[in-house]
């Protein structure tokens, strides 16, 4: 029996001595093996490959101190940078990437700003592990990925169950005509997890130049073409800026053709021009939020809420749900929606200038039992062209109406609470003949200062 080459007359041993390669270096290997018989006959040489890993914990190892020359399959002997470990990982069957903590910058760890990301991922259940002492011992801190504004942090292309942990991903910065997903960009990513991560101070930019045409999408975190992805994890300070009005959204989370996709995060401080601060999802079916959005930005006065969930014609965005509470957006409002139906919202939404919007196309949205519309500066929900919604949960303090139901807004459910609004309690602008047969109330209107 040998390793790596056929076996000598001398390599022959007793079956019941075996550990003559017990000191083989880390990595692939081939062994060899021979019988040789009592009356002299030797068989043919088989083989099979085998890895040297570590025993404690298999892996392949990162550090701030670690040596790309290093095998990488030891605590004791890390390799430095995420390419050469997830080229080893590939080359022997690995999955886990365990790394220490400390940071990690442009040519020192993540490849340089002009690669497509600081770390480029294309293996299938990669379990990417960061926040590990310097032995390797246990992992209840952070490791830091800093891009220092000279690109993307992480790209993922292509691939499922993957996970992401452990790690303070920031400094993403991107300056191009379609910039998205700064901090960490998920294309055509299935079935896989980001937890227990900061994600922070990223930033998605249309190009000088580009102010009519350039597109800025996830500040943060940007998902397109994804399934059945959950993310975890504080998410704050990140923003898009730049280009087509129209055509940029999701200062902290961009969910795009997507499906199926839950969001467990705290999402503060979020900047975006234009469409959902927070969140944007835009075209996906059954996404779900369930955090705390609060003191998110939208710079435009228009149309732009914290949570902002649209369609493009032809396309759908239906059937999500928004949990949560989403409080003090510095923009229009804390939920819109557009061109989408059937979405649930069971939110708390609470002083923001707008509580809910619900404009244009969007019908059979539902607005549950355990919603608080509250303290808004305005309308807490305002329906516009859309049928069949059902409104329940409590409507208070808001510093307009409690609910506008106007345009074509029929065939409303209205089951709730609506108490000390500064405005009428439900206000209509349909013919009150017509209310009667297409809207049904069952309501506490108490103590509005305006007209019930």
């Amino acid at each position: 029996m040998a390793v790596d080459a056929e076996p000598t007359d001398s390599a022959y041993k007793p079956f019941e001595n075996m550990s003559f390669f017990s000191n083989t270096n880390a990595g692939s290997h081939l062994l060899y093996l021979k019988v040789k018989f009592r009356n002299g006959a030797v068989s043919a040489s088989s083989s099979k490959s085998f890895i040297v890993t570590d025993p404690a914990r298999p892996g392949v190892f990162i550090a701030t101190n670690g040596d790309d020359t290093n095998s990488g399959l030891f605590a004791s002997a890390p390799v430095r940078s995420f390419a050469n470990a997830f080229a080893i990982a590939s080359a022997n069957s690995i999955t886990n990437i365990f790394v220490g903590t400390g940071s990690y910058r442009t040519n020192a760890g993540l490849n340089s700003g002009g690669m497509i990301a600081g770390i480029y991922i294309t293996n299938n259940y990669l379990q990417l592990s960061g926040g590990w002492n310097s032995n390797f011992t246990s992992n209840d801190s952070y490791s830091v990925l800093d891009m220092q504004s000279q690109g993307r942090v992480i790209y993922a292309d292509a691939v499922k169950r993957i996970r992401i942990e452990g790690f303070v991903i920031q400094r993403g910065g991107m300056a191009s005509s379609y910039s998205k997903g700064a901090g960490i960009y998920f294309g055509n990513v299935s079935d896989s997890m980001i937890t227990n991560v900061i994600i922070t101070s990223n930033s998605a930019q249309a190009s000088t130049g580009q102010a009519s045409t350039g597109q800025a999408f996830g500040g943060g975190v940007y998902i397109e073409y994804g399934s059945n992805n959950t993310i975890y994890g504080f998410i704050a300070n990140n923003s898009v800026s730049g280009g087509d009005l129209y055509q940029q959204y999701g200062g902290g989370v961009a969910i795009n053709n997507s499906h199926r996709n839950k969001i467990y995060a705290t999402l503060s401080n979020n900047t975006s021009l234009y469409y959902g601060s927070g969140l944007a999802i835009y075209n996906g079916d059954y996404n779900e939020f369930h955090g705390y959005a609060v003191s998110n930005t939208n710079i435009n006065p228009g149309n732009c809420y914290c949570i902002d969930i649209r369609a493009d014609s032809g396309l759908s965005a239906r059937s999500n749900i928004i949990g949560g509470i989403i409080e003090r957006t510095a923009g229009k409002g804390g939920i819109y929606l557009s061109n989408s139906s059937r979405n649930t919202i069971s939110s708390w939404v609470i002083s923001n200038y707008l509580g809910i919007t619900s404009h244009l196309n969007c019908d059979e949205n539902v607005i549950a039992t355990n919603a608080v519309i509250a303290y808004n500066g305005l309308t807490g929900i305002s329906i516009y062209d859309g049928m069949s919604h059902q409104i329940y949960g409590l409507v208070l303090s808001n510093q307009g109406n409690g609910i506008d139901l106007v345009y074509n807004a029929s065939y409303t459910v209205v089951s709730n609470i609506t108490a000390g609004n500064t405005g009428y309690g439900i206000f209509t602008n349909t013919n009150p003949q017509t209310l009667i047969f297409t809207n049904y109330w069952s309501n506490n209107i108490l103590g509005n200062i305006g007209p019930p």
